[in-house]
């Protein structure tokens, strides 16, 4: 049961590449069942993961991983081949660069920060996965929001840009704890 959690997750990982295909090949359709699968097993890895009690280092590092490599490849194939603005996706590739790169300096300088995503970054995710749901279902044909698509372009961009400033402050705040206790004292 211990490793339930990381195949789901490698799975997801798997995932992305027929999802990148599907969408190429216009197939529209097929590309939001499987970003909804892929949904559905980090759901399902999370809820087995916490609930038997068998979380793993290697699960803390590829679960976020599999969710940021399924967003990321959606926003570049969709604004690719012009189906979200372009704008939208430098915005939210360059949140999650920002993210990791500042995560990786700060564990350089000090020492792994706090990943736990905060309230506003939940949101934000929830914001993306919807902004590509609805262009996939509307691509599909599902149904038809593309005159509501704007107002989720929107609030993607305000909620990434809310995030991302809030995990640089938060960082920065918590260097600047750092650097106060390694002070000498006079």
């Amino acid at each position: 049961m211990v490793f339930v959690p990381n195949i789901l997750t490698v799975i997801r990982l798997a995932l992305v590449p027929l999802f990148i295909i599907l969408i190429d090949e216009s197939r529209f359709g097929a590309a939001l069942v499987v970003f909804i699968v892929a949904g559905l097993t980090d759901a399902l890895d999370g809820f087995i993961a916490q609930r038997f009690n068998c979380e793993t280092k290697i699960g803390a590092i590829l679960d976020p991983l599999a969710d940021k490599a399924l967003l990321i490849a959606a926003y570049l194939v969709l604004a690719g081949i012009e189906k979200i603005p372009f704008w939208l996706m430098i915005v939210v590739v360059s949140r999650d660069i920002i993210i990791l790169g500042g995560c990786l300096l700060i564990t350089l300088i000090d020492k792994m920060p706090d990943m736990s995503p905060s309230k506003l970054s939940k949101l934000n995710t929830v914001l993306q996965i919807l902004a590509v749901v609805v262009v996939l279902a509307t691509l599909a044909g599902w149904f038809d929001l593309t005159a509501q698509l704007t107002i989720f372009y929107y609030a993607v961009f305000v909620s990434s840009v809310l995030s991302g400033t809030f995990y640089v402050w938060q960082w920065g705040f918590s260097l600047n704890r750092s650097a106060e206790m390694y002070e000498p004292k006079k």
